[in-house]
């Protein structure tokens, strides 16, 4: 249940140790990702690979000085590794990779500590969102109808079984794998997209329609 986009285009050489999966579990690595640029550098670099902080700062559109205190942040963490130094021009610059080729958090909701850590971390993300969001809708950018149209605002609730569950999971995973390939071209539009899948928890339990005791 990853936070992130998953593994992305490295090289084979890069990728030859890398393991599978990082999973933040100490206090400095959800310090370091609890952060809504250091989760959008994370998703940049997990798709596209080793990069340098110019590289990161044109695909994220800020200004290159801003990302050094949050890259040392994430290399304190053990999150990111510097892996090379490569000429430009007169200079020189720092390429980093992420520790992994695709990053998650602790799964054990059983302890309070993980579990405020990651509402804390998902208030992160939609906050972050909300900031996308209404930077498309004042600038304009936004289409909200026609043929063009590239922004959707859906929030549905259904009863779901274990077919259906596994039949929703299997779509999100095919637009993951849509929205990873378009990282990798970089053509059209840069998009957004956020989705999240949760059971809805009722202080009254509402009866399925399907249930007996809902029809007397």
């Amino acid at each position: 249940m990853s936070y992130f986009n998953g593994p992305g285009t490295l090289s084979p050489e890069m990728t030859a140790s890398l393991p599978e999966l990082f999973t933040v579990r100490s206090d400095a690595e959800w310090s370091a990702i609890n952060s809504s640029v250091r989760v959008e550098m994370l998703v940049f670099m997990l798709t596209v690979g080793p990069c340098s902080i110019r590289e990161l700062a044109s695909l994220m559109n800020r200004p290159a000085d801003g990302l050094y205190h949050h890259m040392r942040k994430l290399v304190s963490a053990g999150i990111v590794r510097d892996v090379d130094v490569r000429s430009v021009g007169t200079q020189t610059e720092t390429i980093y990779q992420t520790v992994a080729k695709d990053i998650t958090i602790e799964r054990n909701i059983g302890r309070k500590r993980t579990r405020d850590r990651s509402i804390r971390l998902f208030r992160t993300m939609m906050q972050h969102a909300l900031r996308v969001v209404e930077a498309a809708i004042e600038t304009q950018r936004a289409v909200l109808e026609g043929s063009k149209q590239n922004f959707r605002l859906n929030w549905q609730v259904s009863w779901l079984d274990d077919r259906q569950l596994a039949e929703i999971k299997e779509h999100q995973a095919a637009i993951s794998g849509i929205l990873q390939q378009g990282m990798q071209q970089r053509q059209g539009q840069l998009i957004a997209h956020l989705t999240y899948m949760v059971p809805v928890v009722r202080t009254r339990e509402a009866p399925s329609p399907q249930d007996p005791e809902s029809k007397t």
